[in-house]
């Protein structure tokens, strides 16, 4: 390389004398010897990331043959990134040191414009590993919650001991993760990470929320607040400890009406208003909330949309195909995805599931289950887009960002209200619901602060910090795994190359499974190739927020939800009531709540963790075995910090027979630990005493989780032949009819996978149709930690055998003047619905209880449907209110079934498998026989009034004679005589046969001609379907039921003949 005329003449001018040393410079340029060269800013990033990437070789290598700094050059002009490591617990010095050292120090005096700031938490994988730490003589990796039980100090060999046997105890873990705190600025991706401590995940909501207290409060103590700014929020992913700190956290104080934010926020309604100290909210990442909806969106549950119509990957299957570039393949790849963490494949489901609910779709003469599926698919393609498009469309402006965000938690919002954990996980919603909210206070405080800055949201969450492990993880090569004294160093050099990826983002390929898009180089969704106005003074909140909820209004209306269901302001009147809490009572779904606030001042012993490990204990009787071997010269000489006298505890009696340690260059005696007369290095003992039990993780992610018990929510079930036609098989989403129990009959259902509303047309029986009201069936829900009931819509599960396809025909409601056009408010603007003929449900009924006997299917194990919401929609009933579709000869089985042996005698059906048969009059409750005078039963009055129940049947058992009781009150209030005697009872399952006997002039169910029984006696004997359950388990028992006032002498009457 040729010497430039410049740089000779000022390194001559420099030397004497000057024309001597310029002849014989300019001699060796000549010659091709002299290889001066100056470096710029860009040779040495290049370094750095050559240095950081492939270590001093590969910089060696490169320096020599293609002239880049060499590694001398690197450590004069470029300080490497040092993270302070966690020996022990989290302290406050770990916190300074880090802002001083990686923030404050770098920029000196420069002043730079004021932003707000995000505090980002998240861990990465560790492997289970102790190492010595040279400078502080002490054993790193331990917990940091526990670390505190034992000195990690080693002295000696017992001390390495007996940090060995609080390991195996398991009062002392080893980190399983690396716990992370990292600080970055809105209008810059660099972030500085500020604490990395080894973790065992055992931390609790409580020490989450010291450790996040402190790393705030010491940016402001350091004073890095009011030189770069303050911090506007705390950002974490899905993990329910961060999220329960958090919500403890910044979610405690209503913002005062006397800050500069309320004036902004407050004319946003719905718009939770809860904050923590300094104002500071809480956020989460926008692409672990894309994963999560997908992962919703994968299942085979689904979710519930329009009017309660459910949406599963089932479904989705059968759509996306229609689309030109989806193959059965391709649709796979999206619903199945090898790894689910994959945000460019979520994002591209996403996406064609927005393509997809513009696919032309002809309501008129379409097919009524898929102008069905596609309407909630349209639903669902408006959410997913007010969410997406915030960041993915670079040429979206703030205030159209704005919008987009209210869209969506107004329509969340509405749905979740509806349906509950049924259309969306309960932390999903809480964690969307909370960036949403977060974006706007981060945009207000942003123009308070300076509204001259842009502000990006797509910088918002901790997304910068999973790139940052992205590459530490990148540093391993082939071995992403790590113990925490290479995390450590792998992280600091993850920042370095970070750097130089920001001032170069050409240079960056990037991560494949982190960028919204999959393409190769530089993801193009990044704030500086942003083009839309993102400048926050741009941006008026109110008007934006107000108009997301305009159109949210229209999407729900076109959906034909209910108007009551979106009547916001009447919600958000009721006390407590937000976007984040939907019922009010001040109650957050999808957090714990029970949370104690730790005061910071107040010094709290820690308790130890009462686990234990299967390994044996050593103890300083029964040392672990050491081998032989011993760290070698060339490895001692790799930890090249100077000589001291070693640290060695050594007894007078040992000190003469020990041998003397190799000294020379490189070698260190505190290094190493006397151990049976050997020098041993520290971290062999680490490798041999505290890592003798360990076993290195997968480096396969899917298969460290997979292997803990957990499984894929979108597991693939194959059909035979991989047909979804084949066979008996049938397409989700088809009609199909089944039989099941409501109360005491057997009926007839319309389902989908939901059971279908049907209403009947006013004409007779021969004539008479079942159109479906595009509603659904419901039952009552409690709404979780909330005394409010909610109606959720049933799903039901039926075997195979008991579904019969059905084919309905279509109809328009408004061609038919049968019917009540107020009950198919639910359907679309054209009103078409199904229609299926009473003949052919009668026919299909009975087919299905035929099979169900063909296959030996008891009447008890039908499925069974009750506690529903409106019992006039379910079973399906005539305009009359009687029965619809009954199965009459399974209604009676089902009565005889529920019945049990006493009952089914009385109905005359045998039991064969009996011991011996009940008697058919009038028999005991106790021994099934009749005619026996011991089994003869009377109720007893003690002289103090009490009342008891004698018999001398010999199976007699004790049981409850509460309704005895009160029937001999109201006898004895109108007959004093009654004391002191015994009084003839009835079993409650022979009263009808009593009646025939003893008083046929009263009316019953099987004889309808005669006297009306007063009201009290008929409900004092009547049975209810569960108490003929509980009948056929032993006997049956007398209940006690209150007696309705009827007429005293009929009442009377009827009490003595009792």
């Amino acid at each position: 390389m040729s010497l430039t005329c410049s740089t000779s003449l000022l390194l001559c001018l420099s030397k004497e004398p000057v024309y001597d040393r310029l002849s014989i410079t300019l001699e060796d340029a000549i010659a091709g010897t002299c290889h001066l060269q100056g470096y710029t800013g860009d040779d040495l990033d290049i370094a750095t990331l050559t240095y950081r990437l492939g270590g001093c070789q590969l910089l060696y290598a490169l320096s020599h043959r293609l002239g880049l700094p060499s590694l001398r050059m690197l450590q004069t002009h470029r300080t490497f990134t040092s993270i302070a490591l966690t020996i022990g617990p989290i302290a406050a010095e770990q916190f300074d040191a880090n802002i001083k050292t990686l923030i404050l120090a770098p920029l000196g005096s420069v002043v730079i414009p004021h932003r707000g700031h995000s505090l980002m938490m998240d861990k990465i994988a560790l492997e289970e590993m102790a190492s010595h730490h040279r400078p502080s003589n002490s054993v790193i990796g331990l917990c940091h919650s526990h670390s505190h039980m034992v000195d990690p100090t080693l002295h000696t060999y017992d001390s390495a001991l007996r940090i060995a046997e609080k390991l195996a105890e398991g009062t002392v873990p080893l980190g399983k993760e690396m716990s992370v705190i990292a600080i970055g600025a809105f209008g810059d991706d660099e972030i500085f990470p500020i604490l990395a401590a080894p973790t065992c995940k055992c931390e609790d909501a409580d020490k989450m929320v010291s450790i996040v207290t402190l790393a705030r409060d010491h940016w402001r103590e350091t004073g890095a607040e009011e030189h770069l700014g303050p911090i506007f929020s705390v950002a974490t992913d899905g993990d329910s400890m961060r999220r329960a700190a958090g919500h403890c956290m910044f979610l405690k104080h209503e913002l005062s009406a006397t800050s500069r934010l309320y004036g902004t926020l407050s004319d946003m309604p719905g718009l939770n208003l809860t904050t923590g100290d300094n104002e500071t909210t809480l956020d989460f990442d926008y692409k672990h909330i894309i994963k999560r909806w997908c992962t919703l969106l994968r299942t085979h549950k689904g979710m519930k949309l329009n009017n309660g119509h459910s949406i599963t990957s089932r479904v989705l299957v059968r759509y996306l195909a229609w689309l030109p570039d989806m193959d059965e393949h391709s649709v796979t790849k999206l619903l199945n995805p090898d790894d689910p963490q994959d945000v460019p494949r979520a994002v591209q489901l996403m996406q064609a599931i927005i393509t997809l609910s513009k696919f032309p779709v002809d309501t008129l003469t379409g097919e009524i289950g898929t102008c069905t599926d596609m309407a909630a698919i349209k639903s669902l393609s408006t959410i997913l887009e007010s969410f997406l498009l915030l960041f993915v469309d670079i040429t979206l402006s703030l205030q159209q960002q704005v919008a987009h965000l209210s869209r969506y938690a107004h329509l969340t919002f509405t749905f979740f209200r509806l349906y509950h954990s049924a259309f969306m996980p309960y932390v999903l919603f809480y964690d969307s619901q909370t960036m949403v909210k977060n974006a706007c206070f981060c945009i207000t405080k942003q123009q308070k602060l300076d509204g001259t800055q842009q502000f990006w949201l797509i910088q918002t969450g901790n997304d910068c910090l999973e790139k940052l492990f992205g590459i530490t993880r990148m540093r391993g090569q082939h071995n992403s795994a790590m113990n925490y004294s290479q995390a450590l160093d792998r992280i600091g050099a993850a920042k370095d190359i970070d750097t130089v990826f920001k001032k170069h983002p050409d240079l960056e390929s990037g991560s494949q499974q982190l960028k919204i898009i999959r393409v190769e180089g530089l993801d193009h969704i990044c704030h500086d190739l942003w083009v839309g106005d993102v400048v926050a003074s741009h941006c008026d909140l109110p008007s934006v927020w107000k108009d997301g909820r305009k159109n949210a209004l229209t999407m729900l209306a076109d959906a034909h939800m209910p108007v009551v269901c979106c009547a916001f302001d009447v919600f958000f009147a009721q006390d407590g009531c937000d976007l984040m809490r939907p019922w009010g009572a001040n109650k957050y779904l999808g957090v714990m709540t029970d949370i104690e606030v730790v005061d910071l001042n107040v010094v709290h012993a820690p308790v130890a963790p009462n686990t234990a490990f299967a390994t044996p204990t050593p103890t300083t009787d029964e040392e672990p075995p050491l081998e032989d071997d011993v760290l070698t010269l060339k490895e001692a000489l790799t930890h090249n910090l100077p000589s001291g006298n070693p640290s060695i505890d050594v007894s007078p009696s040992d000190a003469s027979n020990a041998p003397s340690l190799t000294s020379g260059p490189g070698i260190n005696p505190d290094d190493f630990l006397l151990v049976r007369g050997k020098y041993i290095h520290k971290e062999t003992i680490c490798c041999r005493v505290l890592n003798k039990d360990f076993v290195a993780k997968s480096l396969n992610q899917q298969e460290r989780v997979y292997s803990t018990g957990f499984t894929k929510v979108n597991r693939r079930h194959e059909l035979l032949g991989r047909s979804i036609t084949g066979g008996n098989s049938f397409i989700i989403g088809d009609v199909f009819l089944t039989i099941i129990r409501s109360n005491a009959t057997l009926t007839l259902t319309l389902l989908t996978g939901q059971i279908l509303a049907l209403v009947p047309t006013r004409k007779p029986a021969v004539e008479r149709s079942w159109l479906w009201t595009g509603d659904y069936v419901k039952t009552n829900s409690e709404i979780q930690g909330i005394n409010q009931m909610m109606e959720k819509i049933i799903e039901i599960t039926v075997p195979g055998v008991l579904v019969e396809l059905v084919n309905p025909d279509t109809t328009c409601v408004r061609l038919h003047d049968d019917i009540n056009s107020d009950d198919f408010i639910a359907l679309n603007n054209i009103g078409n619905t199904w229609v299926v003929e009473e003949s052919a449900l009668t026919l299909a009924c009975d087919v299905l209880w035929t099979k169900a006997c063909e296959h030996s299917i008891s009447i008890k194990s039908i499925l069974h449907v009750s506690t529903l919401s409106n019992p006039s929609v379910f079973p399906y009933a005539l305009p009359d209110g009687s029965a619809g579709i009954v199965c009459m000869e399974a209604s009676e089985q089902l009565a005889a079934a529920e019945s049990g042996p006493l009952m089914d005698s009385s109905r005359g059906t045998v039991e064969e498998n009996l011991k011996e048969q009940v008697s058919l009059g009038q028999p005991c409750g106790f021994c099934g026989q009749s005619g026996h005078e011991a089994c003869k039963i009377q109720i007893k009055v003690a002289n103090s009034g009490t009342v008891s129940l004698e018999t001398r049947c010999q199976y007699q058992h004790k049981f409850s004679a509460n309704y005895a009781t009160l029937l001999l009150h109201l006898l004895q209030a109108r007959n004093p005589a009654l004391h002191h005697r015994f009084v003839d009872a009835v079993w409650r399952y022979n009263m009808i046969e009593h009646l025939e006997e003893a008083h046929p002039q009263y009316a019953h169910y099987k004889n309808p001609q005669g006297h009306p029984l007063p009201a009290n006696v008929l409900h004092s004997f009547t049975l209810t379907s569960l108490e003929q359950r509980d009948a056929g388990k032993s006997i049956i028992q007398l209940r006690k039921r209150k007696s309705n006032n009827a007429d005293n002498a009929n009442t009377k009457k009827a009490h003595k003949s009792t």
